[in-house]
């Protein structure tokens, strides 16, 4: 929702976090409590909730191991092993994005032209 770097929500986390309010009653109707984790500090994401209306709780876990307790965050070594687990479930080793340190890059293929790809043909 928010990483500790951030300036700024991310757009898709806070369009779902829009739509906490409607459902938090119904869950605290049946003793259950809702609350939001972001791993920035407190004192930047309390200026998220006021402008958005947003009524439910909103912590921090910046400086815990919440998130690792809860199987959320990896360390570099876990995702290149594959030794993660997300959502109670395994998860395939860590692949690097194209353009990422180690990611393969079609633009160094030598059948890409550049024609039609945002890049000049080079000769």
């Amino acid at each position: 929702m928010f990483g500790p770097d951030y300036t700024a929500g991310c757009p898709s986390c806070s369009a779902s976090a829009d739509g906490f309010n409607g459902f938090v009653i119904h869950l605290e109707n049946h003793d259950v409590a809702m609350t939001a984790i972001s791993r920035a500090p407190l004192e930047q994401t309390a200026g998220l909730q006021a402008p958005d209306g947003w009524t439910f709780p909103l912590a921090s876990s910046l400086g815990s191991d919440f998130n690792f307790d809860f199987n959320v965050s990896f360390t570099e070594e876990q995702q290149r092993e594959g030794t993660v687990e997300y959502n109670y479930r395994p998860e395939a080793a860590f692949e690097w994005r194209v353009g990422q340190e180690g990611g393969h890059n079609p633009w160094d293929d030598d059948a890409v032209s550049g024609a039609g790809h945002g890049r000049p043909n080079e000769t």
